[in-house]
């Protein structure tokens, strides 16, 4: 599974947070980025445990239940409620990284087992069995930034 990332303009309004000590979710007005409601629910202790390798939500049904209901509390009703989440996960369950390129295809379903085959010796895990999204941040002639994240999806965030 990979996510193909919008352009800088269209992050979702929604957004949640995965902590040890529990979810927090917040609901922006517009692009302004303005909160106009924000929820917290509490996880029990060791239920999230950030890490590359081992597993990271230990209670899964207990750290859905609190996504869930803090997303319920701030997702708004009707037209307002959309699918469109930002996940945002402890520093220690993905891997982050800066990546340049001389060139980068264009389109995602292309660009994707480029940014990939890159991450293959820079991840602590196998790059074929995490999850992976990019988002261009420059590019110029002869010049591609990209930012990378790489998860292992098989232990949990």
């Amino acid at each position: 599974m990979d996510f193909l990332p919008k352009g800088l303009g269209t992050r979702p309004r929604l957004a949640v947070e995965v902590r040890t000590e529990g979810v927090v979710a917040a609901r922006a007005e517009d692009a302004t980025g303005v909160l106009v409601a924000v929820s917290r629910a509490s996880v029990a202790a060791g239920a999230v445990v950030p890490g590359l390798k081992a597993g990271n939500i230990v209670d899964r049904s207990g750290v859905a239940a609190a996504v869930r209901s803090a997303l319920d509390h701030v997702a708004g009703k009707g037209s307002e409620r959309t699918r469109d989440v930002t996940l945002v996960v402890p520093d220690g369950a993905v891997r982050v990284l800066l990546l340049d390129f001389d060139s980068l295809p264009s389109k995602p379903v292309e660009a994707l087992p480029v940014v990939r085959f890159r991450l293959k010796k820079l991840l602590p895990f196998e790059v074929e069995d995490s999850v992976v999204s990019y988002q261009m941040m420059s590019s110029v002639k002869g010049s591609v930034a990209v930012l990378a994240v790489g998860s292992m999806p098989k232990h949990g965030i």
